[in-house]
């Protein structure tokens, strides 16, 4: 703004003669709607208007910075205002006056105030780095855009004195973009990928490394960093919008990718940032083991008329759960038939999910094996109303579904539940475990995966994959 023009300006729209004190007046329901309309009509005569755009622009890396358009009226403060009312029965009338010389004398002590917090935070913010100096810019930047409303409306009352300030808007925004262009933290890069987001409650999602269904601790340390930004809810059927996010790692950095969908499944915004290296450092951000996903995927017995499914209350995709809190298990056949669960703890152990509280007279394996009629089919079924609770060993897990429309043999396991509560599978690691749930199953299952003949009793396999860790 040139500011040196504008008393030239004022001089050819308001005569001499205008006068010293400005009305203006406003009615409503009540006394405050009056008094809001009054202050409305007031801004309108000092002719307010704030209108205020970020371009979309492209950087050199490829990131996009999201259109920005706020337009506003009667948004300025207006000092040095008196009101008086006037009841008129059905409505209030509200008189606003501002004395021009005393209002511009409160609007200079306002410019003086700003100016000297703008000169603080300047030299501050040069002594900061990363995460104190991106929210000491922040602050800087909200206090250039006040003074500059002050500014605008003394102006149009007199000649206020105006500062020489150190810094511009332009410069500021500028220094902040360049910070998250390669944020140098994960904070300042939540900041980005959260900036003018749609409005509504989020369940967020830890962002996933492409290819891998584990959610690492860069991924966690993502989704707590968004959650501060955002209002959330735990409860995904209670979100407005879903914030799903993957990272790929490259060359001296890392690319982070968020979209926020909706309940219907439609993409309304993506938003992407770059972590340089000092963002992620000593945070480990590679998937534990892609071979054993792969394996778990990819080794999965295919499905012909016979489907199972397995989930969560919390959805299927980008779980992590804290220690101590509950979540339940659901389980969907579309035929009649049994199922039971394998968890693999990675790098841990692998064990049979107990299920069903059983007698003093009942076999082992009743505890595991879940019988679905067909009043349940098609039907997520909640396998253990009360839940199941996250306890140590904490890490990366995964649950492997196994369901057959024949009673299945379990794999071997030790009987006797262990100190830990598991009953563990005899096998050495978890990829052993995995190939054992497939290698002992009922000889029908091997035809069709070694022989590839057609079977009469279709079996189906599914996985989920989660992260516990200390709250």
């Amino acid at each position: 703004m040139n500011y040196r023009l504008l008393p030239l300006l004022l001089l050819l729209i308001f005569p001499p003669a205008w006068s010293a004190t400005l009305t203006a007046e406003g009615y409503g329901p009540t006394n405050s709607d009056a008094r809001r309309n009054a202050l409305g009509a007031l801004s309108e005569s000092l002719k307010v208007e704030v209108k205020s755009y970020t371009a979309s622009a492209k950087n050199d890396q490829g990131l996009i910075y999201a259109k920005q358009v706020k337009e506003s009226s009667s948004e300025l403060p207006l000092l040095a205002t008196q009101f008086s009312y006037i009841d008129l029965g059905k409505e209030q009338h509200c008189t606003v006056t501002m004395d021009k010389a005393e209002a511009l004398t409160q609007y200079q002590r306002q410019i003086d105030k700003r100016a000297q917090e703008i000169t603080a935070l300047e030299q501050q913010q040069r002594q900061q780095q990363n995460d104190a100096r991106y929210h000491t810019l922040q602050q800087l930047y909200e206090k250039l855009d006040q003074i500059d409303d002050y500014i605008t409306v003394a102006l149009l009352l007199g000649e206020p004195r105006l500062p020489k300030l150190p810094t511009t808007l332009q410069q500021t925004a500028n220094a902040l973009r360049t910070l998250e262009s390669h944020a140098p933290t994960v904070a300042i890069a939540a900041g980005h990928l959260t900036r003018d987001l749609p409005a509504g409650r989020y369940f967020i999602e830890p962002a996933l490394a492409y290819g891998s269904r584990q959610a690492t601790p860069l991924g966690r340390l993502l989704q707590s960093r968004l959650e501060a930004e955002l209002t959330t809810t735990r409860k995904r059927q209670q979100a407005d919008y879903i914030l799903q996010g993957q990272y790929e790692p490259l060359k001296q950095t890392i690319s982070v990718t968020y979209r926020a969908v909706d309940q219907k499944g439609v993409n309304r915004a993506t938003r992407q940032s770059l972590l340089a290296a000092s963002a992620y450092k000593d945070i480990p951000y590679q998937p534990d083991d892609i071979a054993y996903d792969q394996l778990l995927q990819d080794g999965m017995i295919e499905a012909n008329t016979f489907q199972a499914a397995i989930s969560t209350n919390y959805g299927k995709e980008a779980l992590a759960f804290r220690e101590g809190e509950i979540y339940h298990i659901l389980v969907k056949l579309n035929r009649p038939g049994y199922f039971y669960i394998v968890g693999h703890i990675r790098n841990q152990l692998s064990y049979l999910l107990e299920i069903n509280p059983i007698g003093p007279n009942e076999p082992n394996e009743n505890r595991f094996i879940v019988s679905v009629d067909a009043s349940q089919v098609n039907r997520w079924i909640d396998i253990a109303p009360r839940g199941y609770r996250i306890t140590p060993p904490l890490g990366t897990e995964d649950l492997q579904l196994i369901a057959s429309t024949e009673r299945p043999q379990l794999p071997p396991y030790n009987p006797e539940r262990q100190p830990d509560y598991y009953f563990h599978l005899k096998a050495k690691d978890a990829k052993q475990a995995v190939q054992k749930t497939r290698g002992s199953v009922p000889e029908f299952i091997l035809q069709q995966q070694q022989k590839k003949q057609p079977v009469a009793a279709p079996t189906d396999e599914d996985t989920l994959t989660f992260v516990t860790h200390k709250p």
